[in-house]
């Protein structure tokens, strides 16, 4: 504006809301199953929620309910946290826990933990719902509730993941514009395990005949993830866009109790075969990461790691039946081997011989 020749800016404000806060409200955030906030201090690890548990990981590291609880009123509330657990396939309720009271003043907040934790009996869904329930101040006279959340986990017998099953976005993976990355995911350890192999779920506009690998590596606390294994080269076909693949190593790899490792999709610059990695959810309790392998982004000079927030689609697989088994598939083969998934090239075949035989007399 212009005032009196001299020349000068300003923030025109508009639209100011004036509201009365009320007497009693309480808001409940940042709700996680597996100790982000507060239980990992004793289990170990980081405390990400699992969507798809091995029963001997939810047997060594049960899921732990925690919340984060705000007083958005202007009086004092006593606030608990309450959490249900049911088997989806028997409908039963399999866990009623709470937290301790805890008194909030006036726009103050606190983290709470469930007093119980949960150790599932079986494999299948389990849906957990929490909610918090509001006291003004132990008076009883106004009792108010917050919104529930609900989680779901698929406890398994191999499978680890921490996706939600439905893409919602992607990682390229590599492009002919320079760069080849690996998309990662952490995983903690809480009972020992052979993984065997790497599922992936690949993005729909991927080219046929693009190559992709899996790596594992073990988290180092004090720098960037010390590499392991790496897997052979998996071709993506026409099946494969949209779907779930497998990756496997060549030998099974030992995963030690009390051990972070990181798994990873990886491709290599292409001119023309380009391949996504899909993702589901947010990564606001989980850690993974993205590797710069050929320095696309110049941030250090070269390779470099990255945290990104994102969950890839990337799930551990300890079943030993998923590795491929090689050798000649065809039952017509003299060599036949009914164990064998993947088609080596080493069936061999009966072919008909004729020979002509002469006798000859002598005498």
């Amino acid at each position: 504006y212009n005032d009196n020749d001299i020349w000068a800016w300003y923030w025109a404000v508009d639209d100011i809301a004036i509201s009365e806060l009320p007497d009693n409200l309480v808001v409940s955030s940042e709700e996680v199953m597996g100790g982000w906030w507060i239980g990992y201090q004793t289990t170990g690890g980081l405390g990400q929620d699992y969507t798809f548990n091995p029963i001997s990981q939810a047997t060594a590291n049960p899921y732990a309910f925690e919340a984060v609880l705000r007083n958005g009123g202007i009086g004092t509330q006593d606030v608990t946290m309450h959490v249900e657990v049911t088997e989806d396939a028997s409908g039963s309720n399999v866990l009623s826990t709470t937290s301790n009271v805890l008194t909030l003043a006036a726009g103050e907040q606190d983290t709470v933990a469930a007093n119980a934790t949960f150790t599932p009996a079986n494999t299948g869904l389990y849906t957990i719902d929490m909610w918090s329930v509001a006291d003004s101040a132990g008076l009883g006279n106004t009792i108010t509730y917050t919104d529930t959340t609900t989680k779901m986990t698929m406890v398994t017998d191999y499978i680890y993941g921490k996706d939600y099953g439905q893409a919602d976005g992607y990682w390229r993976l590599n492009s002919a514009s320079g760069f080849g990355f690996e998309i990662s995911s952490t995983f903690d350890m809480y009972a020992n395990a052979n993984l065997y192999s790497v599922d992936a779920h690949i993005s729909d506009w991927s080219i046929v005949g693009s190559v992709v690998y899996a790596t594992l590596y073990e988290e180092d606390i004090w720098g960037d993830p010390i590499f392991l294994d790496q897997s052979d080269p998996y071709t993506i076909t026409q099946y494969d866009l949209g779907n779930w693949i497998n990756v496997d190593f060549l030998s099974s790899q030992s995963l030690i109790a009390g051990t972070g490792y990181r798994i990873a999709i990886g491709a290599d610059m292409h001119p023309t075969d380009t391949v996504g990695i899909n993702l589901s959810g947010n990564g606001e309790y989980s850690s993974q990461g993205l590797y710069d392998k050929d320095d696309y982004y110049g941030s250090w000079g070269g390779p470099t790691w990255y945290t990104i927030s994102d969950i890839p689609m990337l799930r551990m697989n300890f079943d030993p039946a998923s590795v491929a088994s090689y050798g000649c598939t065809d039952p017509l083969a003299t060599n036949y081997d009914p164990t064998a998934t993947v088609d080596d090239g080493s069936c061999v075949y009966c072919t008909s011989l004729s020979l002509n035989i002469n006798h000859i007399n002598i005498s």
